[in-house]
């Protein structure tokens, strides 16, 4: 008498189960979530439409590191790469307060470039917002 057939049957059921698992949390991930840093430019634009936050407001390290944290989760480099550092240029900012223009100078390519950056990143994934420096 030959083996049972029973333990390959149920091998082969636990693998096809792994599999349909593992696809439906790709596409779970990868299709029906919304990306953070999408989000997050939906967010900026839902703000330059409500008239937008008060630029004399200091930025707490929580809601650096949280925004900061937003961007870094994306799966999208180009979200990652622009909204990380236009936070890290945001936060070293406002770290030397509205009286020092002239150490404020130094930040103005990076900031430029990462807010450029941002949206044409946030452009490239169906949302468009126009982040200013000025009023």
């Amino acid at each position: 008498m030959g083996r049972p057939l029973w333990p390959w049957l149920a091998a082969v059921a636990a693998l096809s189960l792994m599999l349909l698992a593992g696809g439906g949390w790709l596409l779970y991930d990868r299709v029906l979530r919304e990306d953070s840093g999408v989000t997050a430019c939906r967010a900026l634009a839902d703000q330059e439409k409500n008239g937008g936050g008060t630029a004399d407001d200091k930025l707490t390290k929580d809601e650096y590191l949280s925004m900061r944290q937003v961007f870094a989760n994306s799966r999208y480099a180009d979200l990652r790469e622009h909204g990380t550092k236009l936070m890290d240029v945001l936060w070293q900012l406002t770290q030397w307060g509205p009286d020092n223009e002239m150490v404020a100078l130094t930040y103005l390519q990076p900031l430029t470039e990462h807010i450029s950056g941002l949206q044409s990143a946030c452009a490239d994934h169906g949302v468009i917002i126009d982040l200013k420096l000025t009023d």
